[in-house]
């Protein structure tokens, strides 16, 4: 795979969207990455951010979001670095813990890295508060902060002069040869970094016969600075002393090149071999891994999160291509729903009005558009017209309706698209920005009425007595958890209800509508049941993302 598979934003790109309020995009994209790795591999590690040196809410936010977006357990990592007492690393712990339980997130492990404190009383207290948490603490290991020799090259943007192939070595302080050798060689510590000008020849050579020197401790390499070659002759007796001493030559002067060294930031690459093998022994030596192992293992999750199932929704939807009527096609929020579709190729649509109407609207507004998967019909000269009026005329005839009022029918772009679901020249009907819900779903013909709520529970207990429900029972008992408790102590369901169900079209409409505008939570539909042919009815107040999901 490719390493951009692995990723969906920098933090530049976050930050951008994010001030232009397009949050859907930062998570749209970030699910459909888990997705596609999720399809090509047995287990997904989501790594988060790491903004070096910074606490602050636009991280932490993030993160919590991505979490809850892809519906994963948290493994919650602390640098206790950023709090000065042990007791402000605990508080903080237990709030960052608190902070994801409350959206429904599970937290199963807590690890506070970089750790020099009571490591039993910060499992004492972070597990009386949360008794299944795994929670264990990883020392500090200096090594690990410091950087290799080739980190500090492509810091420095330097050219590798020779040995190459001991990149690797964990480098102790720099030191700058800018003195007489006698000085220079008493500063040597244990695998330093020398950086010195590249014409200092007799500090090259000094430091090399170190290098090898019994008396002498082992030097990581040297750093040439100026972009000072050294003569050729050097460069052939240094070979020929220690040719796998790493040797760089950078543009910077001695200076400014001590200074990216000193400011330089270690990482973990995936060549850090050495890095990596002690970061592994620190890790199995501090945490149980066959307890955290089995945690992962066994962790399942039922739920679905808002984002996760309009992904779902738009996949399936991708696999089967339907195609759907939209007859309000005067309406720019239909054709900027249309627009998006199209682009996504999730539909083929059928768009009634008047083409050059249309089409002009379309260019006004600088849309996207595909001929292949829209398609413009206008009912009033359309070659369906006589055969779809005919058809009306015998299902309606005895009821009293006339051919040449079945025509005039035909002319109103709801009964014309209605029919075209009904002939089968369209799966489905999307209806309502300008229309009224009745116009809307009228012409596709009425179900049974629905029976009163009581009856309906008890019928569903009877036929599924798994199933947890309870009715009649008013909005705020059903989802908030006090209210619930109060108005129905002895239900299962009140105050945790996840799936509501309303006696009429009416009743849901203003409830979804109010919760929508409210809490700006995504909203699907309403999804009609009981109607004859799949039409669905959009709110005159949707908003073009309503449009595209419904």
């Amino acid at each position: 795979e490719k390493y951009e598979d692995a990723y969906a934003f920098t933090r530049k790109e976050v930050e951008e969207l994010k001030g232009k309020g397009e949050e859907n995009e930062i998570f749209e994209t970030i699910i459909k990455k888990y997705k596609y790795l999720e399809n090509n591999y047995d287990f997904i590690l989501v790594e988060g951010t790491d903004f070096f040196n910074e606490v602050n809410s636009f991280e932490f936010d993030l993160n919590r979001e991505i979490a809850q977006n892809l519906n994963i357990p948290v493994i919650l990592v602390l640098n206790s670095k950023r709090y000065k007492t042990e007791d402000s690393l605990i508080k903080n712990t237990s709030l960052e813990i608190e902070s994801y339980t409350e959206k429904n997130i599970k937290v199963i492990s807590v690890i506070a890295n970089k750790f020099k404190g009571d490591k039993d009383k910060f499992i004492h207290e972070i597990k009386q508060k949360h008794p299944d948490y795994l929670v264990s603490t990883l020392p500090i290991e200096p090594i690990l902060s410091k950087p290799t020799v080739g980190e500090v090259a492509q810091e420095l943007n330097a050219k590798i002069l020779m040995g190459s192939t001991h990149l690797s070595t964990i480098m102790g302080k720099s030191i700058v040869g800018a003195m007489q050798m006698r000085n220079f060689l008493e500063r040597l510590s244990e695998n330093c970094l020398v950086i010195t000008p590249g014409d200092r020849a007799d500090l090259i050579v000094g430091t090399m016969l170190a290098n090898i020197s019994a008396n002498y401790t082992k030097v990581a390499g040297i750093v040439l600075t100026g972009d000072y070659y050294p003569e050729e002759s050097v460069v052939r007796l240094i070979e020929g002393i220690h040719p796998h001493l790493p040797v760089m030559i950078v543009k910077t002067g001695t200076f400014e090149t001590a200074n990216k060294v000193g400011s330089n930031k270690s990482k973990i690459y995936p060549t850090s071999t050495a890095k990596i093998k002690i970061a592994l022994e620190l890790f199995d030596k501090n945490v149980d891994t066959d307890e955290l192992d089995a945690i992962i293992t066994n962790y399942q999750s039922t739920q679905i999160t808002p984002r996760m199932f309009q992904y779902n929704m738009m996949e399936q939807a991708y696999k089967i291509q339907k195609r759907i009527v939209l007859p309000e096609g005067t309406d720019d929020r239909i054709l900027r729903a249309a627009s998006m579709l199209a682009e996504d190729k999730v539909v083929y649509l059928t768009i009634l009005g008047e083409e050059k109407k249309i089409k002009s609207q379309v260019n006004l507004l600088g849309l996207y558009w595909d001929e292949e998967r829209i398609k413009i019909i206008n009912p009033s000269t359309s070659s369906y017209l006589d055969d779809f009026s005919e058809t009306l005329y015998h299902l309606r005839k005895e009821k009293g309706m006339q051919l040449a009022q079945a025509r005039d029918l035909m002319h109103d772009v709801s009964y014309f698209g209605t029919m075209m679901v009904y002939k089968g020249l369209a799966d489905g009907m999307v209806s309502g920005a300008i229309n009224t819900t009745q116009h809307t779903i009228r012409t596709s013909g009425q179900g049974e009425e629905v029976e009163k709520v009581r009856l309906a529970t008890e019928k569903v207990k009877q036929q599924r007595p798994d199933l947890l429900i309870e009715g009649p029972i008013q909005y705020d008992a059903a989802v908030d958890p006090k209210v619930g408790k109060q108005k129905l102590p002895d239900s299962e369901v009140a105050g945790q209800a996840n799936v509501l169900i309303f006696p009429d079209l009416n009743t849901g409409n203003n409830t979804y509508k109010a919760v929508q505008r409210e809490t700006g939570a995504l909203a699907i539909g309403p999804v009609l049941q009981g109607l004859n042919k799949p039409v669905n009815d959009l709110s005159r107040g949707a908003t073009v993302d309503d449009i595209y999901n419904t």
